[in-house]
């Protein structure tokens, strides 16, 4: 049996910092590959509990390869992982100095250089009432988000969750400058405190967007499975079974048992999916898209 997957790696937080994280499509099932054609199989959606122990396996993991590359030394008081001190200025890295205080939300050029960015809040406060579902796990630091699912004839509804996650790091429309020459940022969604800009200067807003530059020749979108580009002959086939659906509530190629498509893709990592082949086409990275 082989699944399929596609990641899209987004670096930018809703502020325009640096916050790497994944948004990640799977369907939700496998496909018997060992079958011609390859025969479709739905699963059921991971438990809290299955959900719960992925995220620990994956900070866990990630941990250990940061440890061993020696980008991060362990607290051993509180089992956290921290920068180790002084490794931008004094290597001399530009680029990390941008990003650590990209990461941070403060300031890495000029005369307020250290200091937390300026933000306006213009509604009140609320309460986050929201409780962790099922869908949600959390682990050190790290937190997994399966609970955005959508039918095989849910096109409009795929189609804005797959905008969501390849859009780019900066909408233009919710930039603007101040009176005093300073830029505006909008933030799409107020945060908990009531904060809906951010503030930055000139400089400071370069530095920002410096820090949201990936490293040369690193893909952020990824196949993997069936969707991968060595398994051609699968995806050849998957793609002619979705082309020739029947249309939502026909039986057919694209129903959610048997071959074809399943009728329901499940996006984890607040991911989604695509077109009517369930394929990212010239998408990108954002999660782009943490």
């Amino acid at each position: 049996a082989q699944c399929g997957a596609v990641s899209l790696i987004q670096r930018f937080g809703s502020a325009l910092n640096l916050n790497v994280h994944f948004h990640i499509l799977i369907p939700d099932g496998v496909y018997l590959t060992d079958m011609d054609p390859p025969y479709f199989r739905p699963l059921e959606a991971p438990s809290g509990e299955e959900l719960q122990e992925l995220v620990q396996r994956t900070a866990e993991r990630i941990g250990r390869q940061l440890e061993r590359r020696s980008l991060v030394v362990r607290d051993l008081e509180s089992s956290h992982l921290e920068l180790e001190s002084g490794e931008s200025d004094a290597d001399g890295d530009a680029l990390a100095h941008l990003q650590g205080h990209s990461i941070t939300y403060r300031i890495a050029v000029g005369p307020q250089k250290g200091r937390k960015a300026l933000t306006l809040q213009t509604v009140a406060p609320r309460l986050d009432l929201r409780e962790l579902g099922e869908s949600v796990a959390n682990a050190d630091g790290f937190s997994l988000h399966a609970g955005v699912a959508a039918a095989a004839h849910e096109r409009e509804k795929l189609e804005r969750l797959c905008r969501y996650i390849s859009r780019p790091a900066v909408s233009v429309e919710r930039l603007s400058l101040t009176a005093q020459g300073a830029i505006r940022y909008t933030l799409k969604t107020a945060y908990r405190d009531g904060t809906t800009h951010v503030i930055f200067e000139p400089m400071d807003f370069m530095a920002r967007l410096a820090a949201l530059i990936p490293s040369p020749q690193v893909n952020l979108t990824r196949y993997h499975g069936v969707f991968a580009a060595r398994r051609e002959a699968v995806r050849t086939y998957l793609s002619e079974s979705a082309a020739g659906a029947d249309g939502p509530g026909k039986e057919g190629p694209n129903s959610s048992v048997g071959n074809g498509w399943p009728g329901r893709i499940e996006s984890k990592a607040e991911g989604a999916t695509d077109d009517k082949r369930v394929r990212i086409r010239g998408s990108e990275g954002r999660r782009t898209l943490r």
